[in-house]
């Protein structure tokens, strides 16, 4: 156990050093009101540029940036987030990566799940599901097996709304601006992801994406992260046409470890092309 518990603070430490990285590179001198002067090796701003701003020495900003297992105070981190101008989003990734305490929710009670599994089939004709925090799917309803595909014709280990958004040829093919969804949700994704430090199941999970889909490779090693905020979205199903919906997330209070999604339809011609597909 304290071997693992080394392994998996070390891999932490190297995922927070590539996202100061990443960041760093994105921010401009003018950005943060620095002059730019003779020619520059770099992206963005200079590890010393950061480290002036922030407050910090350059040597241990540096250790900082290369992962080196060294202690960092809540009010240092916030000090660089400033610097690296990040948004709440970025700078609540930053806390996590950095080791500031997180609360992992409890498993739900194997009771509570079935009420919700019950839920998800009232949402009918709105495709909907429920998820575990890696996105493996609990329960669906038939609209979504119909307009994202039936994850029981996949492994267990594939039913996964990630796998299926992103590789799956359902998603890809009828969602359109496909790529912007997949964008919005690599990078809501990995704000999930830091909320269960440690958690296998996620790194398995972004392992097996990664090696089946060199979009997904390329846009998670951008380090970029947000929150999800609810957006409308369109579909072109080969059977009923095209369905516009809003995708909504709550967590039930009892059970904040499962996800409960519905693509609620955005007018009645969409729901009626939704419950033509039941």
């Amino acid at each position: 156990m304290q071997q693992n518990t080394a392994a998996e603070r070390s891999r932490q430490r190297l995922e927070l050093a590539e996202f100061l990285k990443a960041r760093r590179d994105e921010v401009q001198p003018e950005d943060v009101g620095l002059v730019r002067r003779g020619r520059r090796r770099v992206a963005g701003l200079r590890r010393n540029e950061v480290a002036d701003l922030a407050a910090v020495s350059m040597t241990w900003y540096t250790w900082l940036e290369q992962g080196r297992d060294i202690q960092v105070s809540t009010d240092v981190l916030d000090s660089i987030a400033r610097a690296l101008r990040l948004d709440r989003d970025g700078w609540r990734h930053l806390r996590r990566l950095a080791g500031t305490p997180v609360a992992e929710p409890p498993p739900p009670p194997p009771d509570a799940v079935p009420e919700l599994e019950h839920l998800v089939d009232d949402m009918l004709p709105c495709p909907a599901l429920l998820t575990t925090g890696p996105y493996d799917l609990v329960a669906w309803n038939a609209t979504y097996a119909r307009l994202f595909g039936d994850p029981l014709m996949l492994p267990p280990s594939r039913r996964n709304s990630l796998w299926m958004f992103v590789v799956g040829s359902e998603a890809r093919e009828r969602l359109l601006e496909w790529k912007l969804g997949m964008e919005e949700l690599v990078e809501v994704f990995r704000a999930e992801a830091a909320r269960y430090p440690g958690n296998a199941r996620f790194q398995e999970v972004i392992a097996e994406v990664s090696e089946a889909s060199e979009e997904f490779e390329t846009l998670w090693a951008r380090q970029r992260v947000r929150r999800y905020i609810p957006h409308p979205l369109t579909m072109d199903h080969p059977d009923v046409g095209v369905i516009r919906m809003q995708l909504l997330q709550l967590r039930p209070v009892d059970q904040p470890s499962l996800l409960l999604a519905i693509y609620r339809y955005a007018d009645e011609e969409s729901r009626d092309r939704l419950a033509r597909l039941l």
